[in-house]
């Protein structure tokens, strides 16, 4: 079994609305990595879906 875990580690646990600058940074290659560990196992993703 392959376990792979992905996540990105808060700056402040402090309760507040939104993400911090830094966190929203790793948003988008956060998804990169997710798609890419998907393409290892032959999941394709959908594109043009609302």
């Amino acid at each position: 079994m392959h376990i792979v875990l992905l996540g990105c580690e808060p700056k402040s646990l402090e309760t507040h609305m939104g993400l911090t600058p830094e966190v929203e940074a790793k948003v988008e290659p956060l998804i990169e990595m997710v798609l890419a560990e998907l393409a290892l196992i032959g999941v394709k993703p959908l594109t043009g879906i609302a």
